[in-house]
């Protein structure tokens, strides 16, 4: 009984000191404006509204989100040039399929005392061999052309549309043309795709035109792939203050 008694005052005492601190904290916050002036109150509204006018004003909020459509782009142009260049390599797949194939036969394959299935050596059918797997490695390699053409596409869809849609003149300054530039001039993918860009657009036209449409974006028109891309007189042009 004693015991329970102590409990019941020990939570009364508790319950008491919360709401004494809790009164005394709104008195501390009325008293505070009580006896804040005008003025100081008027002052402190102003820089609060500026606070958040600054963080939440559509300027600003507009430029980051052209930060992320200019690097959604960005990243997408590189895996266009990536993904064309592997696709590129098996622009000629068939005829090395075919040179492959004529010649595992009589350099791949065992001439005389071949067995087949049964033990036999004249059972042993190297034709049909060379055909089973000429098969086999042409569907292997139809699988990885259909999965770069459909990463490909995948790209191609995101670059033209934020190119016509969603990236503005303020997202093509020169800080992020310069960019671009030095992937151009630097990169050893960009290189390796110049050199296979004419087979990619020999076997895959369209892609190949719809790749090239991206690049010759930030390119001044009539220049060779060696000579500095970007023309410098549109940069200044499109540049505004302050870089995305």
């Amino acid at each position: 009984m004693k015991k329970n008694n102590v409990m019941t005052i020990m939570v009364h005492i508790i319950s008491l000191t919360v709401l004494v601190s809790a009164n005394s904290f709104g008195q501390s916050l009325f008293k505070a404006y009580t006896e804040t002036s005008q003025q100081d109150l008027a002052q402190e509204t102003q820089q609060m509204s500026e606070q958040i006018i600054k963080k939440f004003n559509p300027q600003s909020m507009a430029s980051t989100q052209q930060k992320i459509y200019f690097y959604e782009y960005f990243s997408n142009l590189k895996k266009l040039v990536l993904y064309g260049t592997k696709l590129a390599t098996y622009a000629e797949y068939e005829q090395d399929l075919a040179f492959a194939k004529k010649n595992e036969v009589f350099k791949g394959l065992p001439e005389k005392h071949a067995a087949g299935k049964t033990g036999n050596p004249s059972d042993f059918n190297r034709t049909g061999f060379v055909n089973e797997k000429y098969k086999m490695m042409q569907t292997n390699i139809k699988d990885e052309i259909d999965t770069y053409k459909d990463l490909i596409q995948s790209s191609l869809d995101s670059c033209e549309h934020l190119s016509l849609y969603d990236l503005n003149p303020s997202s093509m300054n020169a800080k992020n043309t310069d960019r671009i530039q030095y992937y151009f001039q630097t990169s050893e993918s960009y290189k390796a795709y110049l050199e296979k860009q004419d087979k990619l657009a020999a076997a895959w036209p369209l892609l190949a035109q719809r790749i090239k449409k991206q690049t010759d974006m930030w390119q001044e028109k009539g220049l060779e792939p060696e000579d500095p891309v970007i023309d410098r007189s549109i940069t200044k042009a499109i540049s505004n203050d302050g870089a995305v």
